[in-house]
């Protein structure tokens, strides 16, 4: 096996020699890790419910993984389902290791679904981008590129540092989990892994005094009804400073939770696998998640159908851009470069000093055509991804002046002849109506893959 700082790959390869074809993401998360399991390596990294390992046996774990898995394609998404455990750690940075990008699936995902994201993943070829993490939604994989999660500034906005440990009261496959987990060992800091039970969150809250904690919705929900509450630990301020949630917290739930916790910071997290990332500090009876502001890394802004700034208090698109050089897009997509606009289809408003408000009700799905036909968003959506060429769409529903939600449809496309005269006839032949001054192409850097 060798020792922890050994390069040595089993097959007779090493780390180093295959470093020439790794991305500079992938490439900088082993350095780390390798030079983590030396000048830290009887720190712990990982503590799950059999209790800690040290950065050390870490990085042996992952080579052991490396032993008993068969090879896989580089640049392949390795999907990665199990339990909150150390050794689902050591899996995924065993995936760097073998130049691969891990995959978290919550345990019950029907295998079709992740067999049909990781034969789109392949279908996209050559990743110009570095993906380094690939999470499922239920709009498909999104891979996760360019800049690797080495920022130490935007680690601090969710209260991590390389002292800190952070709790995970949520799957592996929580959206922000192993994004949150990765950061934090890049720091040189410790992860607890609790699930979302609410007597294992307590029990590891109270032995290990963790300074940051993920809570997971359904988590929040079930300690609200737990007969004893929130451990004393956390109602006294002890070692725990900060409790994140997720963005979608209830009015209700957050009202229990920042009078359960008085003296501890409740963030709620906008958090878009891709697409970008906001924090919101709750206080005791004010709305949930009132303002969202970007976290370092990340800019947000509230598009109208066009692209374009809306006004203050105008309903519009949430979007998010990274200035350093994060990058995503979904499997099977051509990647795309840094500085892209990207969404997952939120609305939001803007305040006067440059706030994000999310609409709490979901977008329409439906609209209503000109011939005041209603028509489903999901219809419209499957009639343009047909078209050949077609690489993303998006479909934006909105009241008009009058209060009749219309359509306004987002093409990306690497095809040079499609226009929007020629998306609004094969709309209408479909069954789906859209005039074409509600259309907009986005051309694509490179081509997409014709169906």
């Amino acid at each position: 096996m060798g020792t922890p700082a050994s390069t040595h790959r089993p097959g007779g390869r090493s780390v180093r020699a295959t470093a020439g074809r790794q991305s500079p993401g992938t490439g900088v998360l082993i350095a780390r890790f390798r030079a983590l399991s030396v000048d830290r390596h009887a720190r712990f990294a990982v503590i799950d419910a059999f209790g800690p390992i040290t950065f050390a046996e870490l990085w042996r774990r992952a080579y052991t993984v490396i032993t008993r898995t068969p090879p896989v394609r580089p640049g392949a998404v390795q999907p990665l389902l199990g339990r909150p455990t150390a050794d689902m750690i050591a899996r995924l940075v065993a995936a760097w290791l073998t130049d691969t990008v891990p995959m978290p699936i919550r345990l019950g995902t029907p295998p079709a679904t992740v067999a049909a994201a990781v034969r789109a993943a392949a279908s996209t070829g050559r990743h110009d981008c570095g993906p380094w993490l690939a999470h499922l939604t239920s709009h498909g994989a999104v891979l996760l590129g360019g800049a690797p999660p080495t920022s130490h500034r935007t680690a601090a906005a969710f209260g991590l540092h390389p002292a800190s440990s952070l709790l995970l009261g949520a799957d592996p496959a929580h959206p922000l989990a192993a994004e949150l987990a990765i950061r934090q060992l890049v720091l040189g800091g410790t992860v607890v892994l609790a699930g979302g039970d609410p007597d294992v969150w307590r029990s590891t809250l109270d032995l290990y005094r963790p300074t940051v904690t993920l809570a997971s919705s359904e988590l929040i929900r079930r300690l609200r009804h737990y007969p004893h509450g929130l451990p004393a630990s956390v109602r006294t301020a002890g070692t725990l400073r900060r409790i994140l949630v997720p963005a979608e917290i209830t009015d209700t739930d957050a009202d229990w939770l920042t009078a359960a916790a008085p003296d501890i910071t409740v963030t709620a997290v906008y958090h878009r696998p891709g697409v970008g990332t906001a924090t919101s500090t709750l206080t005791a009876g004010a709305p949930a998640a009132a303002v969202f502001t970007a976290v370092a890394g990340t800019v947000l802004r509230v598009a109208g159908p066009n692209g374009r700034h809306v006004p203050a208090k105008r309903v519009g698109l949430l979007e998010a851009s990274s200035h350093i050089g994060e990058t995503a897009h979904h499997a099977g997509q051509p990647c795309t470069p840094a500085g892209t606009w990207r969404t997952a289809g939120d609305l939001a408003t803007t305040t006067a000093d440059g706030g994000i408000v999310l609409c709490r009700l979901p977008p329409p799905d439906t609209y209503t055509a000109a011939d005041g036909q209603r028509i489903t968003v999901a219809a419209l959506t499957a009639a343009t991804q047909r078209l050949p060429g077609v690489a993303a769409v998006h479909v934006l529903a909105l009241p008009d002046p009058q209060g009749i939600v219309r359509a306004h449809l987002r093409v990306t496309s690497g095809r040079p002849g499609l226009n929007a005269a020629a998306v609004a006839t094969a709309c209408a032949a479909a069954g789906t109506p859209i005039p074409a001054r509600a259309i907009t192409i986005t051309r694509t850097t490179a081509p997409a893959s014709s169906p």
